[in-house]
């Protein structure tokens, strides 16, 4: 205890929420999609343009899932920590979804 007046020594230590799951999910993310990515690459080399397509396809899908999985790990982290945060994770998925859904079934 500090007497009034007196800055305390101790140090101040503020309570994170934890990220691993996140930056574990972008970086395994990010992993896949450059591999898939380099199979295609490959497979184009090789002379199978259509074959080639379909997995340069595949890794588009995981560059774009990536931050959608990381959002979804970084809400399950601040479920407890952070509600504020959580609320927001949730709010943005939220959007995320009705943009996806708007842009698949929306008359062109």
């Amino acid at each position: 205890m500090t007497e009034p007046g007196k800055i305390s020594e101790q140090p101040v230590r503020h309570q994170r929420a934890d990220s691993r799951a996140t930056v574990s999910v972008l970086v395994w993310g990010t992993l896949v999609a450059v591999v898939v990515f380099a199979v295609s690459f490959t497979i184009r080399l090789i002379g199978y343009d259509n074959l080639s397509d379909l997995v340069g396809e595949a890794g588009v899908l995981a560059l774009l899932a990536t931050p959608v999985a990381a959002l979804v790990a970084t809400a399950v982290e601040l479920r407890r920590a952070d509600r504020r945060a959580w609320v927001m994770a949730l709010v943005v998925l939220l959007i995320l979804a009705a943009a996806a859904l708007l842009a698949v079934f929306a008359p062109h």
